[in-house]
């Protein structure tokens, strides 16, 4: 029994050999790693800043955006909202929750929203036409 096992063992080990010394080489690195060769498995978390209406919607609108004038009424806002909703949000939402005009500017602020425009006059009557009609 013990011939056995010895036997299966140097076979085993000869076969461990073989096959190590028939396997390709390791390439050995030719330079350091660098910073850009090593993926970084977590990236550090980037924080978006905070906007304020000011910063977030300057002075200067784009062509696309409406520009107005005075005071609009609840009709003509909720249209001004549909219309840069665009069918791809619903206003449910909004309405539904209670939110302050700090969170809802954050709200519209957000990556998903880049498509929302409107003037500073605007965006303050938006916020207004929310507020006042919350559930």
């Amino acid at each position: 029994m013990k011939r056995n096992l010895l036997v299966l063992m140097i076979v085993t080990l000869l076969a461990l050999v073989v096959m190590t010394a028939c396997s390709p080489a390791a390439k050995t690195p030719t330079a350091a790693p660098t910073k850009a060769t090593i993926p970084n498995a977590y990236p550090a978390k980037q924080e978006t800043p905070v906007k304020s209406v000011a910063t977030a919607y300057p002075a200067t609108a784009p062509a696309a955006a409406t520009v107005t004038s005075g005071k609009l009424t609840d009709a003509q806002v909720l249209a001004l909202i549909e219309k840069q909703l665009n069918g791809h949000h619903a206003i449910d939402f909004l309405l539904s929750k209670r939110f302050t005009s700090d969170q809802l500017v954050q709200i519209l602020n957000q990556q998903q929203h880049t498509d929302v425009i409107f003037t500073p006059g605007e965006l303050e009557q938006v916020i207004a036409y929310f507020i006042a009609h919350q559930k």
